[in-house]
């Protein structure tokens, strides 16, 4: 007696979420991540109106 023949399966696709933010490394690569990214400002100071900058 042969065994029972099962019909082949098929993988699931993987399911693609949309981006929601990007990160770029040292060297200028962009890469999209699913969640927003957190920006933290670094080194900026608001300059008050009344100084001047030449």
């Amino acid at each position: 007696m042969k065994p029972p023949v099962q019909p082949p399966t098929t993988p699931k696709p993987k399911r693609i979420i949309e981006a929601q933010g990007l990160m770029i490394d040292a060297d200028g690569n962009i890469f999209l991540t699913a969640y927003p990214t957190t920006v933290t400002p670094d080194g900026f100071r608001q300059v008050p109106g009344s100084c001047y900058l030449p």
